[in-house]
């Protein structure tokens, strides 16, 4: 079998996370998705963090869209596959 191998990059944005600080986390507003949050085959944010309006105002360009892909680096396994696109939004 032949295949093309090609870069990542060269058909994808590449877009590094944002490190919210411990202080920006709040007991109620628009929930942060975390690695541990990703649970197959959902996205479950029913215990995640949450921060304010105002941090998310901040850190909006940092929000998952339709179609995203989420790719962790660590803290996760091969059991940890899910899809995050089309159930991202506020709570």
């Amino acid at each position: 079998m032949e295949y093309n191998t090609i870069f990542f990059g060269d058909v994808a944005k590449i877009k590094n996370g944002y490190a919210f600080k411990s202080k920006e986390f709040q007991e109620k507003g628009i929930p942060v998705i975390k690695i541990k949050n990703i649970i197959s085959p959902i996205v479950d944010t029913k215990d995640s963090q949450k921060v304010s309006i105002k941090t998310y105002e901040k850190t909006k360009g940092f929000s998952l869209k339709k179609n995203d892909i989420l790719i962790s680096l660590t803290g996760s396994g091969v059991n940890q596959m899910s899809s995050a696109v089309g159930k991202v939004g506020r709570s």
